[in-house]
């Protein structure tokens, strides 16, 4: 039944996104869908949907369904119980645990430390950067250990989160697609929403990022798996594309094209073991003149966004960079802490750039003290890039991911999830028995 299944939900997805340019998807419908592919997967591949995407998943129930006593909160530790049983593995993972502990402390110490204590914009990013750190790294540390993980449903229930969002999003502005091929209406809903300065609306809208990146996690996810077969490849491919073009999150779009490529060519134990393969290089300039091909192609779509910003560039996140580089030389030691650059600019969240954010709120010092943790950690665990892909090629998918994601914009409180992977995916005591073929 469970093969049968898997495929059934592929046709699911896929006739969801023509329904939603139709614009006769109802939000129960996709939730309900969520909920019955959530219900025939494993434990341990629910524990970790929940504890990287339960926070915004039960929120966004709670807007839609106010009746319903279903929390973000209460999601994460429901996943966190259903993988208790990984924890057996800690004793191995001391090494691991104590460093990621460390960078939470550290920046709570940057937040207690800071002149932005009493503000409420700095608490709940303090809070959200502890909350979100640990249960990433709980996630990814059950993904590292479990032998039971099932990317392909963990896949599909990423999918159907992101179109629940996008229907979330389209019942709470009144916004819709025109066509199929419409890539514009969304993101123009972010930007219709910032104009209209409610808070109330802004905090219940689920952000286009958030789209576009948990559907690149999910393609990431899949094309981690062992075996693949190409028709697979291809429809999980083309549901990603479509997916993260309607998001409007462009770092998500070349994102999901970048890792298709690191998948045919570079990131898989057995490419690098192989020598002279040039059937690798093929697929890498193939894919090149495709990924250059397409950019020419999504502006006669009217994707604008995207032309704009190879063209132009991005004015608003020039201007966000330029305030947080300013903010860190007025502090350029310490920095003004976490929180400090919503304090220092209210209305304004993150600079957009994960770099200059840490920059801005910790300091040159603060830097040197997280890159230096960074390097004891891959010194004292003598990692390298094969030793890494041998035991799970899916780790350079997901940190790439999360790379592309925390890189380009979203502030510590999605960011820190970088550090949990990178943390939690050092494999003392690989799965073993791993009889799905997943990783």
């Amino acid at each position: 039944m469970k093969p049968s299944l898997d495929t059934a939900f592929i046709y699911v997805i896929a006739i969801m996104l023509v329904a939603i340019s139709m614009d006769v998807l109802p939000f129960w419908v996709v939730l309900a869908a969520l909920v019955i592919r959530l219900i025939y997967a494993d434990t341990h591949t629910v524990g970790v949907f929940l504890l990287m995407f339960g926070g915004v998943l039960g929120s966004t129930i709670r807007f839609e369904m106010p009746f319903l006593p279903i929390y973000g909160l209460i999601l994460n530790f429901f996943g966190l119980w259903l993988v208790k049983d990984t924890f057996r593995h800690f004793k191995y993972e001391s090494a691991s645990i104590q460093m990621m502990a460390i960078v939470l402390i550290y920046f709570f110490l940057a937040y207690v430390l800071s002149p932005n204590i009493n503000d409420i914009r700095a608490t709940t990013k303090i809070q959200g950067l502890i909350m979100n750190g640990a249960m990433m790294f709980v996630a990814y540390y059950t993904i590292v250990h479990s032998s039971k993980i099932e990317n392909e449903i963990l896949t599909q229930c990423l999918f159907l989160a992101s179109i629940l969002f996008l229907v979330h999003n389209m019942n709470l502005l009144g916004i819709r697609p025109n066509n199929f091929f419409d890539y514009e209406w969304h993101r123009k809903g972010a930007g219709l929403l910032l104009g209209m300065k409610n808070d109330d609306l802004y905090m219940k809208f689920v952000n286009y990022q958030v789209v576009g990146m948990n559907t690149l996690f999910g393609i990431s996810m899949y094309l981690a798996k062992l075996k693949n077969t190409k028709p697979k490849i291809i429809i999980y491919s083309l549901i990603a594309l479509q997916l993260v073009l309607t998001s409007g999150a462009r770092q998500a779009i070349f994102g999901t094209i970048i890792i298709i490529l690191l998948y045919l060519t570079v990131f898989n134990s057995r490419n690098l073991l192989e020598r002279g393969n040039n059937k690798k290089i093929v697929y890498l300039l193939i894919g090149a003149a495709a990924f250059c091909l397409l950019l020419q192609i999504l502006p006669m779509l009217g994707i604008d966004y995207i032309s704009e910003t190879l063209d132009s560039g991005d004015k608003g996140r020039e201007m966000l960079l330029a305030m947080g580089w300013n903010l860190f030389l007025r502090n350029p030691l310490l920095g003004s802490g976490v929180g400090g650059f919503n304090h220092a600019y209210p209305g304004m969240l993150y600079p957009h750039n994960f770099f200059i954010e840490v920059l801005c709120e910790c300091g040159v010092l603060g830097v040197a003290f997280l890159i230096a943790m960074l390097v004891a950690h891959f010194r004292y665990q003598r990692l390298n890039v094969l030793f890494l892909t041998e035991n799970k090629t899916f780790i350079f998918l997901i940190v790439a991911a999360l790379g592309m994601r925390v890189m380009v914009s979203d502030d510590l409180t999605a960011s820190i999830g970088l550090f949990s992977a990178f943390f939690a995916c050092t494999l003392t005591e690989p799965a073993t028995n791993n009889s799905n073929e997943d990783v």
